[in-house]
């Protein structure tokens, strides 16, 4: 019995080499089909994530490229091909080129749309079946052929400031991130057609106004909260009558008999000495509570010390520019203090896109000046960089 068990050992141990032998057979050709089939199903989704990327970024550049001016609409597929081509990584589809497939711009609803495809080469051709496999994917964008006029109020006050024991500095950020919105708006438009125009308001306890001085009343603990009407004591005196002068004229009396100690810009104010919140030009007339006429010049307080917290700020509005390097230049020498007159930074940037200050700002030779406002021409935006809370007003 005991050589009949050997034998019967030996003989099952035969079997089961030759069953493992047949297993074998049948399974591998599986396994590496179901390899293959892996190697193939990662070639086509990195295919497929570089194709998308590709497009995408295609897309969104075209569309950006028309929305500055770069190129106008019908030049908008061959800048997406040449995109595509330049951009698009395809190293694992043995080179098929790409195609764009339904490429479409609506000029109406201000979209670009579009498909592609590449057809990829396998890696792992499975005989009897397609040695390619087609990858599509499709992607679109929003473009505006509007005008488009930034304002940038700007907080350098003294909370903006660097703290080496908080291990914060955000005047520093606050200079990149303008610096780094300037340059993406400005930089790569066409100068001859540009679509874009930037002005800053750098604020504190005032606004530095610069070249735009004139339109300053340098009001007195004595004086009105009005500039003077036509009809007064000092405009008659200069004019030798009750007519309201010209505008030219009215400024040069007004800062002669109420000189600036800087050029910092307030409140306007009202002929009730509320804060006048509108967006009207200094050249704009109005009237007294008298009915008497004169022009809405904004106010410099006479509460403003112009010294320590209350210093006017260095740094001047810049009105609508494509000038990156005035804009920039100007950043660079941010420097943080002061107190923090928001509400009046945001009035100011008013002014820097209302159609009424264009031509004060022309005359002072700091630009053409906002456009008129039109839903369908012109798109007119404010950015605000801040740290926090406005905590100076005068009116």
């Amino acid at each position: 019995m005991h050589k009949g068990w050997r034998f019967g050992s030996r003989r099952l141990a035969g079997n089961e080499s030759g069953s493992f032998a047949v297993i074998a057979a049948v399974v591998s050709p599986l396994l590496v089909l179901a390899i293959g089939y892996s190697i193939n199903v990662g070639q086509i989704f990195n295919v497929r994530s570089n194709l998308r990327a590709a497009l995408d970024a295609a897309i969104t550049s075209t569309a950006r490229d028309i929305t500055l001016g770069v190129i106008e609409p019908e030049q908008a597929e061959g800048r997406v091909k040449q995109w595509l081509e330049v951009n698009g990584d395809f190293r694992l589809s043995k080179a098929d080129e790409i195609k764009l497939a339904d490429f479409k711009i609506d000029t109406v609803a201000k979209t670009v749309e579009s498909g592609a495809f590449v057809d990829v080469s396998l890696l792992f051709p499975v005989f009897g079946l397609p040695h390619t496999e087609r990858v599509w994917t499709e992607s679109g964008a929003i473009y505006s052929d509007k005008r488009v006029e930034v304002a940038m109020m700007l907080d350098i006050t003294g909370s903006m400031a660097a703290d080496k024991k908080a291990k914060t500095d955000k005047i520093g950020d606050l200079k990149l991130a303008a610096s780094n919105a300037v340059k993406t708006m400005l930089d790569k438009q066409d100068p001859k057609n540009p679509r874009v125009r930037v002005s800053i308001v750098p604020y504190a306890s005032g606004v530095n106004v610069g070249g735009l001085k004139d339109t300053l009343y340098a009001e007195t603990s004595s004086s009105s909260n009005l500039p003077p009407v036509a009809g007064g004591s000092l405009l008659l005196a200069k004019t030798g009558s009750a007519a309201l002068p010209s505008f030219s004229d009215y400024v040069s009396i007004v800062g002669t008999a109420f000189p600036r100690p800087d050029n910092c810009g307030t409140e306007r104010k009202t002929k009730d000495g509320e804060p006048d919140l509108s967006s009207d030009g200094p050249d704009k007339v109005r009237t007294d509570k008298s009915g008497k006429q004169y022009f809405a010049l904004v106010n410099r307080d006479d509460h403003m010390s112009g010294t320590g917290l209350n210093k006017c700020p260095a740094a001047q509005v810049v009105p609508l520019t494509t000038n990156s390097k005035t804009l920039q230049d100007s950043i660079n020498a941010f420097e943080a203090n002061g107190y923090t007159a928001g509400a009046i930074a945001i009035q100011w940037t008013y002014y820097m896109l209302s159609p009424g200050w264009r031509d004060v700002i022309k005359k002072a030779s700091l630009g053409d000046g906002p456009s008129d406002h039109s839903s369908k021409k012109v798109s007119k935006v404010a950015i605000l960089m801040t740290d926090g809370q406005f905590n100076t007003a005068f009116a």
